[in-house]
């Protein structure tokens, strides 16, 4: 099976398994977020609310032609200490590139701040035409970021976007909520 065809069948099952959630969740999201954890996905719309950081993380991630896909495990297999991680395979499909987030099933500020943290690392892929492999995206992290062990790396850019939406849920408790 070529890369294509393998592409399209990732890309098919995960439609089928986010119209099968989107029929049990009543949390309504942005298009290009499709979070497969009713309880995060409840949270995520939320927090659009709340977090100015958040909603433009989202919005530039549709003006990049992407969809990320938010996956739930109690331990992301990548790293055993990360809160989160952004997969490095990227399914390409016409003039989207489709990804995949994997956090952990934590709940409240912290976790979505690591969301955040996440989609600004998806958004520092789709910003980047050349990222449509499994050796593209790593050559990427390893020249805008640092690598913290084997195949797992950071960017300053996603630190600050975490660090920003934390502080604005934190302040969000305190204010109005944004429309």
């Amino acid at each position: 099976m070529n890369r294509a065809s393998v592409g399209i069948v990732v890309l098919s099952a995960l439609m089928v398994s986010a119209g099968a959630e989107a029929e049990t969740c009543p949390a309504t999201l942005p298009s290009q977020i499709r979070v497969m954890d009713c309880g995060l996905a409840t949270s995520v719309a939320d927090v659009l609310t709340r977090s100015a950081t958040f909603k433009q993380l989202v919005e530039g991630i549709a003006a990049l032609n992407g969809i990320v896909y938010v996956v739930v495990e109690p331990t992301p297999r990548v790293h055993k200490t990360a809160l989160g991680v952004l997969s490095h395979h990227v399914a390409v499909s016409g003039n989207l590139r489709v990804l995949r987030i994997v956090v952990r099933q934590d709940r409240g500020d912290a976790a979505l701040a690591t969301v955040a943290h996440e989609l600004r690392h998806a958004t520092e892929l789709l910003e980047d035409p050349a990222a449509q492999t499994d050796a593209a995206v790593a050559a990427l992290f390893a020249r805008i970021g640092v690598e913290l062990a084997p195949g797992v790396f950071e960017t300053n850019a996603a630190i600050v976007s975490e660090r920003a939406v934390f502080r604005e849920l934190q302040e969000s408790r305190r204010r109005p909520r944004l429309e």
